[in-house]
């Protein structure tokens, strides 16, 4: 539960900062707010997506020898990745609600 609420709260910060360091004073002359709207989802993903490689490079870093036979190739590596990053992403409200 604490990672959920530990990426929200980056998630609002790093959503914050983009409004108030980037949105704001491009507004301020005379841009179209219409470019940053789209790019909101794009600040979501890519902090989910330092997190997950956080997640994964400290796991790499702390893991325990396996043997061979144990062993997932790099396809099998990466669709792991690519798995848990979505399921993240795609749940990450459900997440932070739930009890």
């Amino acid at each position: 539960m604490w990672s959920a609420w530990t990426i929200a709260i980056v998630l609002a910060v790093a959503c914050a900062s983009y409004a108030v360091l980037v949105v704001a004073p491009a507004l301020a002359h005379g841009a179209p707010l219409w470019p940053y709207l789209v790019a909101v989802p794009l600040v979501y993903l890519g902090v989910l997506a330092i997190f997950v490689a956080l997640y994964f490079l400290l796991a790499w870093v702390h893991r325990a020898p396996r043997p061979p036979e144990a062993r997932i190739g790099f396809a099998a590596t990466v669709r792991l990745v690519a798995k848990e990053y979505w399921t993240l992403a795609g749940d990450m409200f459900r997440i932070l609600l739930y009890r």
